[in-house]
């Protein structure tokens, strides 16, 4: 991957747009981006890593932290990247969430992130996710890959050379994506542990069939039941012992269940006597009280026959009743007659009353709302110009709003007018101060510039060494080198006071604009308000100005009052006069309603007074020719006939059924008696009281026997249930005990806990391979860079402690010696860490699948090499460059800008933000 622009706008300290051409450094070799301190060299390595992954390149900034604090408010924050890869050009475009002005209105809105990414056969992809997933497809690296391989950042170079094992464990768990390994073992322990349980569980529940045996403890057997149950016998014994406690159980419940069998056919035949014998018995007791009963009831049915004799004699009497009752009942219809006649009658009378008293006020009605009609339509006459009149009022309120908004925009203007002069002086007082402090700090730096100036040679002398020319006389030796002052003051105080000078001076002139261009305001807003005072007739001398504003609010706002006022009355009149509009139809529509009502009435009450004439002559006929006074009495008369009736019917009735009774009860004696006796006819002799002791006998022993094979039964069916346990249990057993044996050796493995062997976890000893890798890889530069001293080495611990294994020692070939990579010196340390940063990159393109990056980048940390030192390191880097590969030095210190040509330039601006431009 090689990139070829980079464009910035509004990103870190980047203020305004920067567009950086990298395609103009070349395809390879070395080049410097180089500038002042924070001015933005790391952050075009930033830009990169975010325009492609969507993140910072360290995990400690946020993306959100891109935006300029230099950037107007309308520039957008965005990275665009075009890169090339196998020959195809990408192009990438992002933009991290942050705050920007509204595009209505004011305050700020949230701009969300976004990411576009144009493929070179133009497909477009846009959303986050789906831009750094395709990224990451093309490249074939993640971005902590990429960051580790493309970037050899500041502050970084030593974290991986003097890092514990555990620290590299952690490095490298990331890179390499050894986790996978780590959670391999975690999983072979927790299965060897879950395989362990089962295994004691299944051993477990062996024990437990075992202790519950049954046998009884008068058995020959019991003593080895014993000795199962607690444990002591093995698999195969147990299973021996319950086959014969389970034979010799069977035998028993054969015996038992066989003289059971006997028992139930004896007293199968002793019920059977003992039931014919009290069948005897009840048969002749049936006898003896059946013989008496039917002479009892032989007597009583001779006296039952004279009651039904003489209930039918009366009979006769019913025909006679029904028709009298019959009779009666067809005058009822007269009596209801006349009761509705009567209600009829009262009726009419209430009805004639409440007519007339209706007809009478109606009247009355009428004519007072005739009157009333008469003074609505006067009332109406006097509202006729209520219209007109509002019309008139609204126009004058509009007249005193006009008037007051235009005198309310003027007092705003002379507000605004006096606001302006407290701002002019506030900033007159600022344009002094800023002046005042731009004067001493422009003393201050001019003071130390003389200083610094005066004490060169001091500066010069302190550079010089035996045998190293003089930069001013050339002299190889200096007997009498300058000494420079105590109160000397450095290059960087005076650039600081220079800077200082520069920002104060800015400040001022910054004030005193914004004086020039108050007192500017001011005058064109005096002139505005005059202009406006005219318009109103007000004076346009500015001092009475405010008074005469208040005076003529005052009338405006009286004004106002007294015509709403008058607008609220006609407004009631309007409404009024629509209202009269409305309601005098209706009430002339009510009268001709009501003097129609009136004569319907009378027609009605005339109908009324015929009706109530005819009912009154056809009630007095009706009384005439009923044969009682009520109808009451009638039906009293009615119930008793039909009473004398029934009380006949029933008499009949009730003589009958019992005399029938009598009858059927005589047959059915007969009958049982004939019965008994066809029983008593084949008459057994047994005793009775022998056969029920008998049965009493056996009964017990049958009882006795059934909780024989009872317990024989639950015996056989408990040992038979603990055999086939125990035995499928024996079997899963095996089972887990080979299971957990081939998992157990796995986990020892992979988790370095093998007896006799050296204790290295799986994860451990696939890092000490990269690592062991990466050495090697390091090596390659690190030779060169130390001219052939130093080389690395893994240390090898003895024991093979599982915790180890990824420490690191340095080998000087100069002495021999081999010591801990922590007695290093600083450049030393350097170079060394370079080295190993240089081969973990290597390492991680190659196990990465070959994937190639074009561009790398190298962050600071080269001021502490000597020249000798410097020269091993770059060209070592330069090693790097072969194959068309371009590597970027980050750094300011002079040596590398005078041998490095190809630079990035960046330089801050004075105004704030940053700028950058190539030199080729």
């Amino acid at each position: 991957m090689r990139p070829l622009k980079l464009v910035l706008s509004a990103f870190g300290p980047y203020a305004g747009r920067t567009e950086i051409d990298l395609d103009r450094l070349g395809s390879s070799g070395l080049y410097l981006i180089t500038g002042d301190t924070g001015a933005g060299k790391t952050t075009v390595f930033d830009a990169i890593v975010f325009a492609l992954y969507g993140e910072a390149s360290i995990n400690s900034r946020d993306a959100a932290m891109f935006r300029s604090k230099y950037a107007e408010p309308d520039t957008p924050t965005e990275v665009e990247l075009v890169f090339e890869y196998s020959g195809k050009t990408y192009r990438v475009k992002r933009n991290p969430d942050y705050e920007r002005p509204k595009s209505r209105g004011s305050g700020t809105t949230k701009e969300a992130a976004g990411a576009e990414l144009i493929l070179p056969d133009g497909r477009v992809i846009t959303k986050k996710r789906e831009v750094t997933n395709a990224v990451t497809e093309i490249i074939g690296i993640d971005r902590d890959q990429f960051t580790s391989i493309a970037m050899i950042a500041q502050g970084d170079f030593m974290k991986l050379l003097l890092a514990s094992t555990e620290e590299r464990k952690k490095i490298f768990q990331k890179l390499f994506h050894t986790g996978n390994y780590a959670r391999l073992q975690e999983l072979l322990k927790a299965e060897t542990s879950v395989r362990s349980r089962e295994y004691e569980r299944l051993s477990d529940s062996i024990k437990q069939y075992m202790s519950g045996i049954a046998c009884e403890k008068d058995s020959e057997l019991y003593p080895q039941a014993e000795n199962a149950r607690a444990g002591e016998l093995g698999a195969e014994q147990v299973l021996s012992l319950l086959d014969k406690l389970t034979e010799k159980d069977e035998l028993s419940e054969n015996e038992y269940e066989k003289e059971t069998r006997l028992i139930e056919e004896k007293l199968s035949l002793i019920t059977e006597q003992l039931a014919r014998l009290s069948e005897q018995r009840k048969a002749e007791q049936s006898l003896r009280s059946s013989e008496k009963e039917l002479d009892e009831q032989t007597r009583k049915m001779t006296g039952l026959k004279a009651s039904l004799d003489e209930a039918a004699e009366k009979l006769p009497e019913v025909e006679r009743l029904t028709e009298e009752a019959a009779l009666l009942a067809a005058g009822e219809r007269d009596y209801d007659e006349l009761e509705e006649l009567n209600g009829e009658f009262g009726v009419l009378s209430e009805e004639l009353s409440l007519l007339t008293q209706k007809t009478s006020a109606a009247k009355e009605r009428l004519e007072k709302e005739k009157e009333e009609l008469d003074g609505l339509k006067a009332e109406r006459g006097g509202l006729e110009n209520a219209a007109a009149h509002k019309a008139e009022l609204e126009a004058r309120e509009k007249e005193l709003i006009a008037g007051g908004k235009a005198a309310d925009e003027l007092k705003k203007l002379y507000d605004g007018y006096i606001s302006l002069i407290g701002e002019l002086e506030e900033a007159h007082e600022t344009a002094v101060t800023k002046g005042l402090d731009y004067m001493k700090k422009n003393d201050e730096h001019s003071g130390k510039l003389r200083l610094y100036m005066d004490e060169q040679a001091g500066i010069l002398a302190e550079g010089l060494s035996e045998g190293c020319p003089c930069p001013v006389c050339g002299s190889t030796e200096h007997p009498r080198a300058a000494c420079k002052s105590e109160n000397a003051p450095s290059w960087q105080t005076v650039e600081k006071a220079r800077k200082e000078t520069e920002k104060a001076n800015g400040e001022y002139a910054a004030a005193k604009e914004r004086e020039s261009s108050l007192e500017k305001s001011l005058g064109e807003r005096k002139s505005t308000l005059m202009t406006k005072a005219g318009e109103l007739l007000l004076p346009e001398d500015i001092s009475g100005l405010e008074k005469a504003l208040s005076e003529r609010a005052d009338e405006l706002a009286s004004e106002k009052k007294k015509t709403r006022a008058e607008l609220a009355v006609t407004e009631k009149n309007i409404k009024r006069k629509a209202l009269l509009d409305k309601e005098i139809p209706e009430r002339e529509s009510g009268l001709t309603e009501l003097s129609d009502s009136i004569l319907l009435d009378e027609k009605s009450l005339a109908e009324k007074k015929a009706l109530k004439e005819t009912t009154e002559k056809r009630r007095d006929e009706l009384k005439t020719k009923l044969p009682f006074e009520t109808k009451t009495r009638l039906l009293e008369e009615t119930e008793r006939k039909k009473s004398q009736k029934k009380e006949i019917e029933d008499n009949y009735t009730a003589a009958k059924e019992e005399y029938d009774g009598c009858e059927r009860r005589i047959s059915e004696l007969r009958s049982a008696i004939n019965e008994a006796k066809k029983h008593l006819s084949d008459i057994i002799e047994t005793d009775e009281e022998e056969q029920n002791a008998l049965k009493n006998e056996l009964t017990e022993r049958k009882t006795e026997l059934a909780g024989l094979i009872k317990s024989v039964s639950a015996r056989l069916s408990l040992n038979r249930g603990i055999r086939q346990n125990i035995s499928s249990g024996i079997s899963a057993l095996s089972e887990a005990e080979e299971s957990l044996k081939h998992v157990k050796v796995l986990s020892d493995t992979a988790n370095g806990n093998l007896t006799g062997r050296e204790k290295i976890m799986l994860e451990t000893f696939i890092q000490m391979t990269y690592f062991d890798r990466i050495t090697a890889r390091a090596n390659l530069r690190l030779m060169v860079m130390s001219d052939g001293q130093y080389e690395l080495k893994r240390r090898v611990m003895a024991g093979g402690r599982s915790q180890s294994g990824l420490e690191l020692d340095v080998i000087d070939h100069y002495n021999g010696s081999e010591r801990s990579v922590n007695t290093l010196s600083g450049g030393e340390s350097f170079i060394a860490s370079l080295s190993l940063a240089l081969g973990l990159s290597d390492e991680i393109q190659s196990s990465a699948g070959g994937i190639r990056l074009d561009t790398m980048f190298v962050d600071e940390g080269f001021g502490t090499l000597d020249s000798e030192t410097l020269d091993l390191a770059l060209k070592a880097l330069s090693g790097l460059t072969e194959g068309g590969k371009l590597v970027g030095i980050i750094s300011h210190i002079p040596e590398l800008k005078e041998r490095i040509d190809r630079q990035i330039i960046v330089t801050k601006d004075r105004s704030g933000g940053s700028r950058a431009r190539i030199v080729v």
